[in-house]
């Protein structure tokens, strides 16, 4: 199969995972989705490592692999005396955390065209999952809402609506979705979209970053809507006008949705206290993982500090919430965090300096600002399109394919023979 093909397959069922569980069908229960778009992943990686023995690695492909293959081998941290996380915890960091990296290598196989191609329907397949999230989850039509009540949540009978939509938690406050927004506009940037298109994607990413109700979320979209301005497509002038119209889009769009909903924006509102209590829940999960690094400095072994560890009763200690820099710090340590510094720094210089795109490098940069405060990388969705994303920041204008030779090697004469003209240059190895 060719190499796009399976990376759109794999978005596919990335995106699969968190529309079910949206739509109430497979809640909690996307991991084996997400595994088989693993599987396909480490096959691309596979075929690009026998690729780069002729071509030689980048310093980023050093520094991923590094990172890597230190996050496999803090296994042995679990040995480690007093450490409070068992070592079945492992487990969960190796599907949350190690598996995504992967799609870093996979990207890399496809040519610069086509990934742009694979970033186009990442795009839209976001933008989708939104619509279907700002409708069924706001509007909340008659057929959805007893589709909940008979066939999801059968044993809760007696609940209302209300409490039926507050157990879904699918939307509201979903870290997925505040990121997903805003990542979705910077997309539009490093596509160079046109301004019908980007009316379109805005009338829905705006309603949906305002309603989700995700800080982090809201200040990577102001972050992406400036670079579009600034740096997108058209003239000065034509921008700011794209924008505006866009916002008054979106503004019909959330009356649409609004109108319909029993919902309103009293609760919205009324939430301000659950936001703040968030936000001091982050600095909390700062807190915890200083004490996780102060006790053991080269980490505690990639999971073992994570909310799923928690959440499975694998861990002693208290889990690192919101704040993924330093659940990292904490998982694999002092050298972890400084070799994640290393490819984060690698890649938004890769993006404007190789790539010539400084979309992909404001979408690193987003997902970075977000996860100081959130859980970024601790989803079926979010820390996958990362790594995807960061494999298009170290890509040539046009990545030669997997069984060809790079041209810009010279080809050994026999002695005593003259170089042949770089036009009449002849491979002989096929």
């Amino acid at each position: 199969m060719k190499p796009l093909y399976m990376v759109i397959a794999y978005v596919v069922l990335l995106h699969f995972g968190p529309i079910a569980n949206l739509i109430g069908l497979l809640p909690g229960r996307v991991a084996p989705i997400t595994t088989l778009g693993h599987i396909m992943m480490v096959y691309l990686t596979a075929r690009y490592f026998l690729h780069i023995r002729r071509t030689g690695m980048s310093r980023l492909d050093l520094a991923v692999t590094a990172f890597t293959v230190w996050s496999i081998a803090s296994f042995v941290l679990y040995f480690q005396k007093d450490n409070p996380s068992e070592i079945t915890a492992y487990a969960y960091g190796v599907h949350l955390y190690l598996m995504p990296t992967f799609g870093y290598f996979a990207i890399k196989m496809l040519t610069a065209r086509d990934q742009m191609k694979a970033l186009n329907f990442i795009l839209w397949s976001n933008v989708f999952m939104l619509a279907a999230g700002l409708y069924l989850w706001w509007a909340r039509p008659a057929f959805y809402t007893a589709f909940l009540r008979d066939v999801v949540f059968t044993n809760l009978e007696d609940w209302s609506e209300w409490m039926i939509y507050l157990r879904m938690q699918s939307y509201l406050a979903s870290v997925t979705v505040g990121i997903i927004c805003a990542i979705t506009v910077a997309m539009l940037g490093a596509l160079g979209s046109n301004a019908w298109k980007t009316i379109l994607v805005l009338a829905i990413v705006i309603p949906s970053v305002f309603l989700c109700y995700q800080r982090g979320g809201q200040v990577g979209t102001l972050i992406a809507l400036a670079y579009v301005v600034v740096w997108g497509k058209g003239s000065r002038l034509i921008r700011p006008l794209i924008l505006a119209v866009s916002f008054v889009a979106a503004a019909a769009a959330f009356l649409v949705v609004m109108e319909s909903s029993d919902l309103g924006l009293e609760y919205y509102l009324d939430r301000r206290e659950d936001y703040n209590t968030r936000l001091l829940e982050g600095r909390r999960g700062y807190t915890v993982g200083w004490e996780y690094v102060s006790a053991f400095p080269l980490g505690v072994g990639l999971g073992g500090s994570g909310n799923a560890a928690s959440s499975a009763g694998l861990t002693q200690w208290d889990k690192v919430v919101d704040g993924n820099f330093m659940r990292i710090f904490a998982d694999l340590g002092v050298e972890g965090i400084l070799m994640f510094l290393i490819v984060i720094g690698l890649s938004i210089e890769a993006a404007i300096r190789k790539r010539k795109n400084g979309g992909i490098a404001c979408i690193i940069i987003i997902f970075c600002v977000i996860a100081l405060g959130s859980t970024v990388w601790d989803s079926h969705l979010t820390p996958q399109l990362f790594w995807l994303i960061l494999g298009m920041a170290d890509t040539r204008e046009e990545a030669p394919a997997p069984e060809t030779i790079r041209a810009d090697v010279p080809i050994a004469e026999p002695p005593g023979m003259p170089l042949l003209e770089p036009a009449a240059q002849t491979n002989p190895r096929v």
